[in-house]
């Protein structure tokens, strides 16, 4: 069996970090998971750019206990951006999420949607314990 695709750690490292069901390593039915891989290397911008960089730094204590890889949610980034001095919202942490995505290719930002709950995840696929 070869190596897990990055799409494939990001997915599992979701399941494990919203509570889904690890022996089916799947999903309920109903809830749409959408993954965006990482895109290639690039410099972030203004406040997306300090975010990264805090990011950076917190990635080894975001391992989780199930999946083993570095993931960190919305609300882990909403608390980021205040460390920081921001005053983040719904609006600009999806940007900054999707920012730090597509300027890192080791990062999949993973969207998960059931009934009218919509949640964010960026997984580090390079980061495991």
């Amino acid at each position: 069996m070869g190596r897990k695709s990055r799409k494939d750690i990001a997915t599992d490292a979701a399941i494990g970090y919203y509570g889904f069901s690890s022996a089916t390593k799947s999903f309920p039915k109903g809830v749409q998971v959408e993954v965006l891989e990482g895109g290639s290397p690039g410099e972030m911008r203004g406040n997306a750019a300090k975010i990264g960089q805090e990011v950076d730094k917190h990635w080894n204590e975001s391992v989780g206990s199930l999946s083993h890889t570095a993931r960190i949610s919305s609300e882990d980034m909403k608390y980021i951006a205040k460390k920081v001095g921001l005053s983040p919202n719904d609006k600009l942490v999806e940007e900054w999420m999707v920012e730090i995505t597509n300027t890192h290719p080791q990062v999949c930002l993973v969207t998960i949607t059931y009934n009218k709950s919509r949640k964010l995840l960026l997984v580090n696929t390079d980061v495991t314990q």
